[in-house]
């Protein structure tokens, strides 16, 4: 996914806002796992509502921690 690809390699990024992406799990999990590697990253904001536990558990958590 190119966001994942901006996320990881980007020296300018600051915020990432996921408010009304409508992507779901699926197209998230890729962002999350770039998450860790985003250097420059200080803000990420997102109204998920809908989430599985297990979702949050394996991929929100270890890209946040």
């Amino acid at each position: 996914m190119q966001l994942a690809l901006l996320i990881t390699y980007s020296s300018a990024l600051q915020k990432l806002d996921f408010y009304g992406n409508g992507l779901g799990e699926a197209g998230l999990a890729p962002i999350l796992e770039a998450l860790p590697r985003a250097s420059t990253l200080k803000e990420l904001s997102s109204n998920l509502k809908r989430i599985s536990r297990q979702f949050a558990r394996n991929a929100i958590l270890p890209a946040v921690h």
